[in-house]
Order: C-alpha cells, then structure tokens, then sequence
C-alpha cells in the first residue's frame, strides 16, 4: 500500500513539474487562458516575472496631516509584502495584490479614462480602502505619492505625481 502511494505522489509530482515547465516556457496559445493565470499565480514553482512588470515599477507612498503635523511616508502594498516574507503569512501577500491592484487601476492608463485622477471611478473604493484600514479618523489631509520607475538599457527613470486631499 505503501509503495502505491509513493508512486501516485511520483508521478503527480512529475506531471507537476512538466507543466509547470510548460507554463514557464509561456506558449501563446494558452497565454490568456483561466488555467494559464490560475497556474501561474498560484501553482507555478519559483518567482517568474513578465518583461513588463521587471521594466516598469510603480509605488504608492501616503501620508496625513492631523493637527498641522505629517506622518511618515508608508508604502502599505511594500509593508504588507515584508510582512508575508519575513512570516509567510499568505493574508498579508494577498493584502498587498489587493492595494497593488487598487492603485495601479488609478494609475495604468486606458481608453476613455477622465484625466483627472479624484473623478475616476475607481479612486472612491481607493480611498474607502484606505480610509478603513490605514488613516486616523482625525485626518484634516491625505497626501498620495505615486512613483514610477522605468528600467531600461541599464538606466532607470523615475516619475513621481503627488495628489493632495484636503478633509
């Protein structure tokens, strides 16, 4: 029974590894799938990184005011990331895809978005987000630093547009 359940667990450990192997390898025909993003967020051995996310680099620093004194810079998304390595805790990397995923959406431009960046559908659950976990009640203002850097040819370019929110 015994040897059994070692072959099984062999072999479902080989077929693993070759499709995994096949995901690394990236085909086109199954790049867009279900299966294709399932696999590669959740099952596929090892960090492999697309061309786009290793090229462009963005970061949300935030800061409040409460009685005319500014609190440090915090990059929550980083915070909560350092968080899950030092104790792999998994709720803190999905926190920190969640607010990736919330301020990238302010930021990553698409057709007929409005230009200016308080109006955009998408900066009310923002700031309901970060109303809600992160800011004092007390909060007279809200300053957002967003930051993106472009590495390419070995030079790396920085872009950096601050947003203030008065109570």
């Amino acid at each position: 029974m015994q040897q059994r359940v070692t072959l099984v667990l062999a072999i479902i450990l080989i077929v693993h590894l070759v499709v995994s192997l096949f995901f690394i390898v990236d085909p086109p025909l199954l790049r867009g799938t279900r299966l294709s993003k399932i696999y590669k967020s959740y099952l596929l051995p090892g960090p492999f990184f697309s061309d786009a996310k290793i090229i462009d680099n963005y970061r949300l620093h935030v800061s409040w005011k409460v009685n005319d004194q500014w609190s440090a810079p915090r990059d929550y998304a980083m915070e909560n990331f350092r968080s899950y390595q030092q104790k792999i805790n998994p709720s803190s990397l999905y926190r920190s895809r969640l607010e990736r995923t919330l301020y990238l959406k302010l930021l990553l431009p698409y057709e007929n978005q409005e230009p200016e960046l308080i109006k955009r559908k998408e900066f009310a659950p923002f700031i309901e987000y970060l109303d809600h976990y992160f800011l004092p009640i007390e909060v007279d203002s809200i300053r957002l630093s967003f930051v993106h850097k472009r590495a390419v040819d070995f030079t790396i370019k920085s872009d950096t547009a601050i947003y203030m929110i008065n109570r």
